[in-house]
C-alpha cells in the first residue's frame, strides 16, 4: 500500500477524515500544527452534499421519473388498441389507404413498436377527432380530450427523464470537484504534520493516519511478493513453451517418418535408428542401383 491512500469514496474517505479533523483539534496547537481544521470540515461536508444530490438523481430516475414515464406509455398504447378498433368502423377491418388519414402508412394496422411511434400516431390520433370529432367514442374513451391528456403525461414524463439523464454528468462533475478539493486539504495537512512528527511518531495514528515508515515497510513488502509472483508467472509461462516447442518437434519427426515409410522403407528404417524410434520392418524387395525398391508381386 502507499503512504495513506486516500479514497475517492465519501464512505471511504469520511473516517480519515472525521479522526483528522478530531486530531487537529484536540493535539494541533501543541505540536505546532496552525492549520484551520475550518476548512477540512467544510469540504468534507461539500463532498456528502455532491454525493448524496449524485445519488438522489440516480435514485430518481429509476424509482419516480422512468416508472412515471412507462406507466404514460402504458396508457397509451391500451388507448391505441381500442382507437384502433374503433377506427374499423370508419376505415375497414384491414389495411387500405383510408388507415393513412392517422399516420399508419406501412400497410398495416399494428401499433407501433416504439414509444415514439406511439405517440406520433397518439398526436396523429389526435389531430384527426379534432377535424372530426363525430368518429369519437365516449362509451370507449377514444376521445380527444383522453388523446390530448396522453399526450401531455408522456411529455412531461420524457422530458423530466430527459432533464434528469442531463443533470447527471453535471452532478458527478460537482462530486469528483468536490473530492479533489477535500483531498487537497488532507493532503496539505499530511505535509504539516511530517514537518513537526517523527516518522515513528505514536501520534500519526491519532490522526487517523499510518506512519509513514511502517506504510513505507508494508509497501516494499507488498512490492516484493507482486515480483516473486511475476517471476513465478514467467517461469511457468517458459516452461509451457518449451513443453509446446518439444510437442510440435516431436510431431513432425513423426509426420517425416511415416512419410519415409510410405516412400522408401529402407530409409525409414535407418531414419527411426536415427531417431530413436521403434524399427520399421522392411518390405519385401529387390533394391534397384539407385536405392529404389521393387516390391515382389
Amino acid at each position: 500500500m502507499a503512504v495513506n491512500v486516500l479514497s475517492r469514496k465519501y464512505d471511504g474517505i469520511e473516517p480519515i477524515t472525521t479522526k483528522l479533523v478530531s486530531g487537529l483539534e484536540k493535539h494541533g496547537a501543541a505540536i505546532g500544527v496552525m492549520r484551520d481544521a475550518g476548512p477540512i470540515v467544510e469540504a468534507l461536508a461539500a463532498a456528502k452534499a455532491t454525493e448524496v444530490a449524485f445519488h438522489e438523481n440516480v435514485t430518481a430516475r429509476v424509482t419516480v421519473l422512468t416508472p412515471a414515464l412507462e406507466a404514460a406509455d402504458a396508457e397509451g398504447k391500451a388507448f391505441l388498441g381500442v382507437a384502433t378498433k374503433v377506427f374499423r368502423v370508419h376505415f375497414g377491418n384491414t389495411w387500405n389507404h383510408r388507415w393513412t388519414v392517422i399516420g399508419l402508412t406501412g400497410k398495416s394496422t399494428a401499433i407501433p413498436d416504439t414509444r415514439e411511434g406511439r405517440t406520433t400516431l397518439i398526436t396523429n390520433i389526435a389531430d384527426y377527432l379534432k377535424k372530426n370529432p363525430h368518429h369519437s367514442n365516449a362509451e370507449l374513451n377514444v376521445t380527444l380530450k383522453r388523446a390530448e391528456a396522453i399526450l401531455a403525461a408522456l411529455k412531461t414524463a420524457t422530458e423530466a427523464v430527459a432533464a434528469n439523464k442531463l443533470n447527471q454528468p453535471i452532478l458527478s462533475q460537482a462530486r469528483t470537484q468536490a473530492m479533489n478539493r477535500l483531498h487537497r486539504r488532507i493532503r496539505a495537512t499530511i505535509a504539516d504534520l511530517k514537518s513537526v512528527l517523527d516518522e515513528e511518531s505514536p501520534l500519526w495514528e491519532t490522526f487517523g493516519l499510518n506512519a509513514p515508515y511502517r506504510a513505507s515497510r508494508e509497501e516494499m513488502k507488498t512490492r516484493a511478493e507482486r515480483t516473486n509472483a511475476k517471476d513465478q508467472r514467467a517461469v511457468e509461462r517458459a516452461l509451457e513453451t518449451a513443453a509446446r516447442a518439444k510437442q510440435r518437434a516431436d510431431e513432425k519427426a513423426a509426420k517425416v517418418i511415416a512419410k519415409a515409410k510410405r516412400n522408401t522403407p529402407a530409409a525409414a528404417t535407418a531414419l527411426t535408428r536415427q531417431t530413436g524410434s521403434v524399427p520399421i520392418t522392411p518390405v519385401t524387395g529387390t533394391a534397384t542401383p539407385a536405392g529404389d525398391v521393387e516390391l515382389a508381386r
